[in-house]
């Protein structure tokens, strides 16, 4: 004689199994600051009361600096924090040939509702750019200590998103100074 089990047995220990592996995961790491206005995608351009306007062919600090391959346009803004009165010193870096821009802050930040402080980097693809990208898609990196913000490791971590800022993507990073972009591997 063969033993049924019943679907409601069965829904429930798959559901009790799902949990515990996802239990067993560390967290994935996601920084809490938008830095680059979306809006910049489509004009990665200074604006008027922009300062330190130059060429420069990096952007950064530490783990969380990216070179390009030629001199490109670079600048500072004081930026509102999203959710706090205060303006912070926000580094900007157009590299037109890759169609990517890059921002780069230190200062507080959350991440997983965590209050952190450092560097993040964040690159937005612009218009045109020869990857085909969506425009205003992008991906960010922070530079996190062991036991911080998830990770058991410390290390770059960071997230690719769509244009609409939905996460696509999320692991430990390394960034691909060629292609601008960054190589992503699952946290453990």
């Amino acid at each position: 004689m063969k033993k049924i089990i019943p679907p409601m047995t069965l829904s429930c220990f798959i559901f009790f199994f799902y949990l515990a592996g996802a239990q067993q995961q560390s967290m994935t790491p996601l920084v809490e600051v938008e830095i680059v206005p979306k809006d910049r995608a489509m004009s990665p351009v200074p604006p008027s009361d922009a300062r330190a306007k130059m060429q420069k062919n990096d952007i950064g600090e530490g783990m969380t600096r990216v070179a390009v391959g030629q001199p490109s346009d670079y600048w500072q803004e004081h930026l509102h924090m999203s959710g706090r009165n205060e303006r912070v010193v926000t580094d900007f870096l157009h590299d037109s040939k890759a169609g990517i821009l890059y921002a780069y802050r230190h200062g507080d930040f959350a991440c997983n509702h965590e209050a952190m402080n450092g560097g993040v980097l964040e690159a937005l693809y612009t218009s045109n750019n020869p990857a085909g990208r969506e425009v205003g898609s992008g991906w960010y990196v922070a530079e996190l200590d062991a036991g911080k913000c998830g990770v058991k490791e410390p290390g770059l971590y960071g997230c690719k998103f769509t244009g609409e800022g939905r996460f696509t993507e999320c692991g430990r990073a390394a960034i691909n100074n060629q292609t601008g972009d960054i190589d992503l591997s699952p946290t453990r």
